[in-house]
């Protein structure tokens, strides 16, 4: 034990304190004092391994690759060479004027896809006696007859049930004096794709 430290414990227990072990609490703290040192070494070894998958990527991979995107260019070049300046650009025009074709049939109107959509909402028992389309606004008027109420309601459940019909209205619900049958309106509004060719 150093000399210091002897004459501390020699004076504690003069007065009469109790004796404290310090080489004890030495060694303790030298042990806690290491943790720092093992903290830092998991550091630069962390920082190690980033560094050397890094450079390894950047020197070793990286040189590959450009040599492959090379050789795929190359093949490009020599495709592009075999076909004349002419027919490149003429193919070009092709494919753009087809691309043009494409975007205006997406958008064009298809009136005759009302029928099969007029079909799926009658019923047998109803008789149209007037239909007027409007295309821009999506909307279909008809106007017909039935024999009953009763048929009237089935054909609004139908109308109802069809995922092309967003909403509908009935108008001038009323029977007529010579035969008794129910009149009435429809106007539906239809969602944009039930017409659209594509």
């Amino acid at each position: 034990m150093p000399p210091s430290q002897q004459n501390y414990q020699n004076q504690q227990a003069a007065e009469g304190k109790t004796k404290v072990d310090l080489s004890a609490l030495t060694l303790r703290a030298e042990k806690r004092g290491g943790g720092a040192w093992k903290l830092m070494a998991f550091s630069f070894m962390l920082l190690a391994i980033a560094s050397g998958g890094y450079f390894g990527l950047d020197l070793g991979y990286r040189p590959y690759l450009e040599k492959e995107v090379a050789k795929e260019q190359a093949k490009i070049d020599n495709l592009l060479s075999l076909v004349s300046k002419e027919d490149q650009l003429r193919f070009r025009n092709f494919y753009y004027q087809l691309l043009n074709l494409q975007q205006i049939l997406g958008q064009h109107i298809v009136a005759s896809k009302i029928l099969p959509f007029f079909q799926d909402i009658t019923l047998t028992q109803v008789t149209w006696e007037h239909f007027t389309l409007n295309v821009e606004q999506r909307q279909l008027s008809l106007t017909g007859y039935t024999k009953d109420y009763v048929t009237l309601v089935q054909q609004l459940d139908v109308l109802q049930a069809n995922p092309h019909v967003l909403t509908y209205t009935l108008e001038n619900v009323g029977t007529r004096k010579e035969d008794n049958k129910v009149t009435f309106g429809v106007r539906i509004i239809f969602d944009t794709g039930l017409l659209k060719s594509a």
